[in-house]
């Protein structure tokens, strides 16, 4: 198969899948996830191997995908657990199940103040793995990127969600101005101590293609 037919066909099967809205009824244990999940197996798959103390996710959103990370973050090895935790941040409170395992942050992600208490939440010594998954709007994301990015520990991973809105020509007429993937790549050439993990991209449909990111140094 021809590259270019491997990129049309991904990019069927994700317009197909997206305009379906299957993921706006993906739960997690009852709770709304809004991820595929091809995803959210990737997402076990880093965690498992980079067993990471803490991930920093914006875009709390009804609490789904923190509650997804936290029960795996407790699946790991006794000797770290009560270092596990999840600090999830979201503009607004809007939380479906909450639960105290988990640090909830209300405030704009892209705000100092708000990054400060994210920051008050870690350890020198923690491996801390970050997902943005907020506002996915061109400017807000790059934004994050550039106050988030440092977070992320070496070996660790930093992955940049739902890339696939105008890399699969999902965007509509909200994202006309640019989405996570054009901040992306205007980031991304900057910061040679992150690198693109095309294994992460393995399967067919994914909301992060070219979003897998890790930290070498």
């Amino acid at each position: 198969m021809r590259v270019d037919d491997m990129i049309d066909g991904r990019m069927a099967a994700n317009q197909a899948c997206f305009r379906s809205g299957a993921w706006e009824n993906t739960r997690y244990r009852g709770v709304p996830v809004f991820k595929y999940p091809e995803d959210l197996w990737v997402y076990q798959e880093l965690i498992e191997e980079i067993q990471p103390t803490v991930i920093v996710e914006t875009g709390t959103c009804q609490g789904g995908s923190a509650l997804y990370f936290q029960d795996l973050l407790d699946r790991l090895p006794d000797d770290d657990r009560p270092r596990r935790r999840v600090v999830t941040v979201d503009i607004s409170d809007q939380v479906a199940a909450r639960d105290p395992r988990i640090h909830y942050v209300v405030g704009d992600s892209t705000h100092l103040d708000t990054l400060v208490q994210v920051e008050r939440q870690l350890s020198p010594d923690d491996v801390v793995m970050v997902c943005l998954d907020s506002e996915h709007l061109e400017e807000h994301v790059f934004a994050e990127l550039q106050m988030y990015a440092a977070l992320v520990t070496a070996g660790s991973y930093l992955v940049v969600e739902d890339t696939f809105i105008s890399r699969y020509g999902c965007q509509g007429e909200r994202f006309q101005d640019g989405s996570s993937w054009e901040a992306l790549q205007r980031w991304l050439p900057d910061h040679p101590e992150f690198e693109y993990d095309p294994s992460r991209d393995k399967f067919l449909l994914s909301m992060n293609p070219g979003g897998w990111l890790r930290r070498k140094t």
